[in-house]
């Protein structure tokens, strides 16, 4: 089954936000913290593959204050099989 996920940034402004969005769109552990380590972890071992996710409206100061975030997500692209990531 292929997953797709849409992350909409317009009403997100901190990462605490990101991570409640994104829990109601996937189911993850009980024991998930609210950290990219944790994300990875969760992306490389936890989740059912191919997935899909991608994030939109994503203005400047948004891409600069989740920049570690970005980064960590085409990461996790080249590293995870089946795990594709765009945003626009």
């Amino acid at each position: 089954m292929h997953q797709e996920i849409t992350i909409d940034f317009s009403e997100i402004n901190n990462y605490s936000e990101f991570y409640s969005t994104l829990r109601k769109k996937i189911k993850f552990p009980k024991y998930f913290g609210d950290n990219l380590d944790a994300l990875y972890d969760i992306l490389s071992g936890d989740l059912e593959m191919p997935l899909k996710i991608r994030f939109i409206r994503l203005d400047v100061n948004k891409r600069r204050k989740f920049s570690s975030l970005l980064e960590m997500m085409k990461i996790a692209e080249q590293d995870i099989q089946g795990f594709t990531f765009r945003m626009n």
